[in-house]
């Protein structure tokens, strides 16, 4: 076996990295603890590491489903509405800057919608109905 043979380990439990030493293995590091990743792999030219991470696609489509709840409550002038936004949309930003390294152009747009969404909640929260 050639030194330094390394295995990626998907698991519920996140991604292993393992190294061969001799007839065994050691673990290098452990990524994106406690969240499930069924496949992975490192690309050839950028040596950058890819994961299939389900979890965040669903957990994003949970925030995209409350935000249009909280879309509703703003068009019917309540205040809770505003509550929500704020929340949802720092929510958001956080969410795209951590994909940011997989998706770049589409996290920068949706973190200057959900920008725009927290100016305007805020700048204009005095029109809302208490």
């Amino acid at each position: 076996m050639i030194r330094g043979e390394k295995l990626l380990l998907g698991t519920r439990k996140g991604l292993f990295v393992l190294e061969r030493t001799g007839r065994s293995w050691r673990s290098l590091r452990h990524a994106h603890a406690g969240i499930p990743v069924p496949y992975a792999f490192v690309d050839a030219r950028t040596k950058l590491l890819w994961a299939s991470l389900d979890t965040w696609g669903g957990l994003a489509v949970i925030v995209a489903v409350v935000q249009l709840v909280a879309g509703g409550l703003l068009f019917a002038r309540k205040l809770g509405g505003v509550l929500m936004a704020i929340v949802l949309a720092m929510v958001g930003i956080l969410m795209n800057f951590l994909s940011i390294g997989a998706y770049p152009v589409w996290s920068v747009v949706a973190m200057s919608c959900n920008a725009l969404v927290l100016w305007a909640v805020t700048v204009h929260s005095d029109q809302f109905e208490t």
